[in-house]
């Protein structure tokens, strides 16, 4: 009769290190949300092409809007007073 045997202690201790990693970091980036969502100011996180993040205010503002045209940029929406047409 032939057999092995292998220690996967290690390969357990990682993977509930990454387990926890993950825990502790969707906890903060709740905390994160909630924070920014109970501030009186509107907050945005936007790529070139689209919004990743808006924050409660800023939804309740221009959220249809935001909605109907994530991939526009801004100045096309909102043109500063020094923009010329």
């Amino acid at each position: 009769m032939v057999g092995t045997v292998k220690d996967i202690t290690e390969e357990r201790t990682l993977e509930e290190q990454v387990q926890k990693s993950e825990q502790k970091r969707q906890e903060a980036q709740e905390h994160m949300e909630s924070i920014l969502n109970n501030m009186h100011n509107i907050v945005f996180l936007k790529t070139a092409k689209q919004y990743v993040y808006i924050n409660g205010p800023y939804e309740s503002l221009l959220g249809p809007l935001l909605i109907r045209y994530t991939r526009k940029t801004m100045l096309i929406y909102f043109q500063p007073l020094w923009h010329s047409n």
